[in-house]
């Protein structure tokens, strides 16, 4: 029912956001322990959001929200609670990103929404660094932003990759080349400071 009152309400022409517990998994990798995950599990749920136009967002931290809290062979753990985007919401000039907190001691991880936005409301263009071409782990790096499975529309599935190959790529030219641009700033300024003296 509440799936159905979602569908009724959702907007057609702006960001939309949902998040909370939805109770349900929708790969193997989203559940440890117990019984064995059951392919048409979150069948439904794919469904809805496929037909909502909703996508997950990236997170950090632990792969999953929910434990049982028992010992041992008992213990399950499940990702069950996610922050769900539309294309509108992916697009809109911010950076949303959803940290799963320590769960400890409650069953549930809270969920840290980041969002940061630019003030022109305009995305941040992203450059794509020729002498990256250079170094052979560009590829692998490109793999690993590609690497696994994101559900939604074929287009927010597409726009998510995409984010995440963004992501990996400015983290590994940071750790590989440093700050390039803060270093172009401090070589211009001392190509100035020299033209002064």
């Amino acid at each position: 029912m509440l799936r159905a009152d979602l569908m009724l309400n959702r907007p057609s022409s702006t960001s939309w956001v949902l998040a909370g517990d939805f109770n349900v998994k929708v790969n193997e990798e989203e559940k440890r322990g117990g019984l064995p995950f059951r392919l048409n599990e979150g069948a439904d749920f794919l469904q809805f959001m496929l037909e909502a136009g909703v996508c997950d967002a990236d997170f950090s931290g632990t792969n999953y929200t929910w434990c049982n809290n028992r010992q041992g062979r008992a213990q399950v753990w499940k990702h069950l609670d996610r922050l769900l985007l539309n294309l509108d919401a992916l697009h809109m000039g911010n950076n949303i990103l959803v940290q799963h907190l320590v769960k400890d001691p409650l069953d549930h991880a809270p969920l840290l929404l980041l969002a940061s936005s630019r003030l022109d409301n305009e995305p941040k263009p992203f450059w794509f660094i020729n002498v990256w071409t250079t170094k052979a782990r560009l590829l692998d790096v490109i793999r690993e932003g590609w690497a696994g499975e994101v559900f939604g529309s074929p287009l927010c599935i597409l726009a998510t990759k995409l984010r995440r190959i963004k992501q990996v790529l400015k983290r590994w030219s940071k750790d590989f080349f440093g700050d390039i641009f803060k270093a172009v700033r401090d070589a211009e300024r001392a190509v100035t400071e020299t033209e002064i003296a």
